[in-house]
């Protein structure tokens, strides 16, 4: 607590978040390399509680359950670093508030096994219940994921690639031919929806409509 308060103290003074131009004002009566290890050790072994923070974070989203959330990967830069992040959010007014997330190691897309490890700690905070809906662009339809998704119950709302290919429900063998997704959606018109009237495959997952 006493180098906490010693930090917020130098940090609006110093306007620098520089561990080592700060340890040299912090406590200028102790060596500044010691003041500077002792800052690197907090850092190092200090455990944020991430899931505390999501529930603050989620008593300050100005709507109520049932809760339409919004699953999506952002890139933010830190001066020349791109830092990629995968995050869940509560949608209300045309505003994404972010609850849960996870940053990326590579600069690339992420996989259906990080979407699900995100969407466990979502769940941690928001049962599927208070869960209208879930809504993601079309780099989140991997199998597994939407797996996930059914197991729990939760709806969704997801984008298709216009060639991804639906067909027959997984394991069945009813001869019907699988199309590409544009082939269903050329008969809509802007505004317009289509239902399925069975159950359909999509990537080896079981869904009902388009």
């Amino acid at each position: 607590m006493k180098l906490m308060s010693r930090l917020m103290r130098v940090l609006p003074m110093q306007t620098t978040t520089n561990l080592a131009q700060l340890a040299v004002v912090m406590k200028p009566e102790v060596e500044t390399d010691s003041t500077y290890r002792r800052l690197q050790r907090f850092f190092a072994e200090f455990d944020f509680g991430y899931q505390q923070l999501g529930r603050f974070l989620l008593d300050l989203v100005p709507t109520e359950p049932p809760y339409v959330a919004v699953l999506d990967r952002t890139e933010w830069h830190f001066g020349q670093t791109a830092v990629n992040v995968l995050m869940i959010g509560i949608a209300e007014g045309g505003i994404a508030y972010p609850i849960t997330w996870s940053v990326l190691e590579h600069g690339g897309g992420s996989g259906a096994d990080k979407h699900t490890e995100l969407l466990k700690q979502f769940l941690r905070l928001v049962k599927p219940d208070e869960l209208r809906a879930l809504v993601a662009d079309r780099e989140f339809t991997g199998s597994d994921f939407l797996k996930a998704l059914d197991q729990r119950e939760i709806p969704f709302v997801i984008r298709l690639k216009k060639d991804r290919r639906i067909g027959p429900p997984s394991g069945e063998s009813s001869g019907e031919w699988s199309l590409p997704v544009k082939m269903f959606a050329r008969a809509c018109q802007p505004g317009q929806s289509k239902q399925f009237p069975a159950l359909r495959g999509l990537g080896g997952t079981k869904s009902v409509g388009c």
